[in-house]
């Protein structure tokens, strides 16, 4: 992509237009006159493709303006939010060619009863400029996935959809000797819409009970740092937050999955003598019964550090599961985001657009850098930088747990070589995806959910992305040499039938009663 075929970020007002790309940054009067033209400066090759602003231009942040001078002479003043606009529609309109390479190009829901028939639908009536972060197959009558708008992850949709026999566009499947071509006339996600979701609510893990009931957890502030957590709903529009009583004083709920009575959530909970690891159970997401996991987080001496644990993957039946987490001691990023973002101009507090150095502290806003200061100059403890120019070397500790049960009431917490992300039930243990990225293929199986050894990888794979279903059928989406597959197993992962092509922009699905769902790019990109 060219600079001179990147689509321009054009801001018009009553005093002008301000038109910005790779190539050129102008400001034209409103009869036509070009009042200032030169050449865009990246601010800092380090950070991305952000652009400074031109000299004389003054920045507002009380405000939130910027306004660009030359000679001394005022041309034109924008505000924070139609530089933003601007930006994310060109980007959102553009044919994959945006002119500051930070947002991705919508998203598209595909669907199929049998891995077979695929259909796809555009997950929204307007582009999703933004990544989709979780999928749900609830239940026979409803989907759903989340969207962020943008990668500022500052507000979310909910996408709800209702799976019928409706017709919808069909979706292109490389088609070879090894993987058959699917056919495109399956059963389709009709009656979708879009939820907004309020500013900060961005769900961070969804889970849907048989009863159909649906709970997400989300961070309690618009950044993702910090607790979080959780909501409930019976039909994915209208939302209650759980009373944090349900959960303890001081809860966090950092993911949630089904399994057990019907639901799970995993999170920590403080106490007098540090904070605890826990799971709460539920059959409906109305009431919640606590359990410890086994493992307390104990406090550092090091005020700049903490004990963590982040939950990376559930594989859960009705009567036994196992959760893979990292548990770690490091750098306290809250503590530096929070002392970071109160030294900011009040205007610029509530953008997730804040990038943090050793050295120095940068803002954008649309395509401009609008702040940068280096961190001698800020009102911020420099012994607080200090460690975190350490910290980037990596964690101080780490170790992988196991975590697992046998009637979700008592809990064993056991150290593993391996945490791994993907994982699934299968009919006499568990079964996991070790894939990193790169072409290798990987799978672990064990009965107990702590020791491991290697599983056999369906034939012809070159790399499996992740295990689903279980624990009587399960699904391994994955490539060959003729591109993505999905198989299928029915015997406990032993050994794998290819199911068909998908599209080459899915990398994993998700299965649940109404069949098989995953988001990717839409068919256009």
């Amino acid at each position: 992509c060219s600079p001179e075929s990147m689509e321009p970020t054009i801001v018009e007002n009553s005093e002008g237009t301000l038109t910005v790309s790779r190539s050129s940054l102008s400001v034209t009067s409103p009869s036509g006159e070009v009042l200032m033209e030169e050449q865009p400066r990246i601010a800092d090759p380090m950070w991305g493709e952000e652009l400074a602003l031109p000299d004389g231009a003054v920045v507002d942040y009380e405000a939130e303006t910027v306004t660009f001078v030359s000679d001394g002479v005022q041309l034109m003043t924008v505000t924070f939010d139609e530089l933003e606009t601007a930006y994310r529609e060109t980007c959102a309109s553009s044919a994959g060619c945006c002119p500051f390479p930070t947002t991705q190009p919508g998203a598209a829901l595909y669907f199929s009863q049998d891995g077979l028939e695929w259909t796809s639908q555009d997950m929204a009536e307007t582009p999703i400029v933004g990544a989709v972060t979780d999928i749900v197959v609830g239940t026979a009558q409803v989907i759903l996935t989340t969207v962020d708008e943008s990668d500022d992850v500052v507000s979310s949709r909910l996408w709800l959809g209702t799976p019928s026999a409706e017709d919808a566009e069909s979706v292109d499947v490389p088609a070879s000797v090894d993987v058959p071509e699917a056919a495109m006339d399956g059963a389709s996600p009709a009656g979708g819409v879009a939820f907004r979701l309020p500013p900060g609510l961005i769900p961070r893990t969804l889970a849907t009970s048989p009863a159909g009931s649906v709970v997400i957890a989300t961070p309690l502030e618009a950044r993702s740092f910090g607790p979080s957590r959780a909501w409930a709903s019976t039909d994915g529009s209208e939302w209650s937050e759980l009373d944090s009583a349900a959960f303890g004083r001081g809860a966090s709920v950092d993911h949630v999955a089904a399994g057990g009575p019907g639901l799970l959530a995993f999170g920590t909970l403080p106490g007098d003598d540090g904070t605890q690891a826990m799971v709460w159970s539920s059959v409906d997401g109305s009431t919640w019964t606590s359990a410890p996991l086994g493992v307390v987080l104990e406090p550092t001496d090091d005020p700049y550090s903490q004990s963590a644990i982040r939950f990376a993957s559930v594989a859960a039946t009705s009567d036994r599961a196992v959760v893979m987490a990292d548990q770690s001691v490091g750098f306290a990023w809250q503590l530096l985001d929070a002392a970071v973002t109160a030294a900011l101009p009040p205007g610029l507090r509530d953008t997730n657009r804040m990038m943090i150095d050793p050295d120095r502290v940068q803002v954008t806003w649309g395509p401009f850098v609008v702040f940068s200061e280096r961190v001698e100059d800020l009102a911020v403890d420099q012994e607080l930088f200090d460690a975190y120019s350490q910290s980037v070397t990596g964690f101080d500790e780490r170790r992988s747990v196991a975590f697992t049960t046998g009637d979700f009431v008592t809990w064993t917490a056991t150290e593993v070589e391996e945490t791994y992300w993907s994982l699934a039930p299968s009919r006499d243990g568990y079964l996991a995806s070790t894939w990193a990225g790169g072409a290798s293929c990987t799978m672990r199986q064990s009965a107990d959910g702590i020791d491991w050894s290697d599983a056999p990888c369906p034939s012809g794979a070159l790399e499996v992305f992740q295990v689903t279903g279980g624990p009587d059928v399960l699904y391994a989406t994955g490539s060959t040499t003729s591109g993505n597959t999905l198989w299928v197993s029915v015997d406990g992962g032993d050994s794998w039938e290819t199911t068909g092509g998908i599209p080459t922009n899915m990398y994993e699905v998700s299965a649940g009663d109404a069949g098989l769902v995953s988001v990717g790019e839409p068919r256009s990109t």
